[in-house]
């Protein structure tokens, strides 16, 4: 039996920004560092061993983030990805990896108009730019 790692390698996603890799210790007090409070683990794709960790009351005062088609719904506020296909969270594989980094590498922008909700993928320059506009 293997013993629990003391670091792991995430995928960060912020709001505006393309993801990018970064190592933390494997303590549920620094996955909430990196949520900004109280984690939530969603598993978004079938068959597949990749976790997404988000803040559990994100949708209540965190930016959107990234939409996700596969479960219909919107991720609010800074979230990531690791493995959790085991009894504890992990350093996704190089292969799951790199395909969670190129599903999430676009930024979105998203605005409400005529009663519905509109995504623009754009780069980070351009978020910021349209995020001030819609201050």
């Amino acid at each position: 039996m293997e013993s629990k790692k003391e670091t792991m390698t995430i995928l960060v996603v912020e709001p505006g920004k393309y993801p990018y890799r970064k190592e933390i210790p494997s303590t549920l007090e620094e996955m909430q560092k990196v949520v900004g409070g109280l984690i939530e683990i969603i598993y978004p794709w079938q068959n597949s061993p990749a976790a997404l960790i988000c803040n559990d009351e994100g949708k209540s005062f965190m930016p959107f983030n990234r939409y996700l088609p596969s479960i219909k719904d919107i991720i609010c506020g800074t979230f990531f990805i690791c493995d959790g296909s085991g009894d504890d969270l992990q350093t996704l594989g190089e292969k799951d990896m790199a395909w969670c980094e190129q599903e999430l590498h676009s930024p979105e922008f998203f605005w409400a108009q005529n009663g519905g909700l509109f995504i623009y993928r754009c780069r980070p320059e351009e978020y910021d730019s349209l995020m001030a506009k819609q201050k």
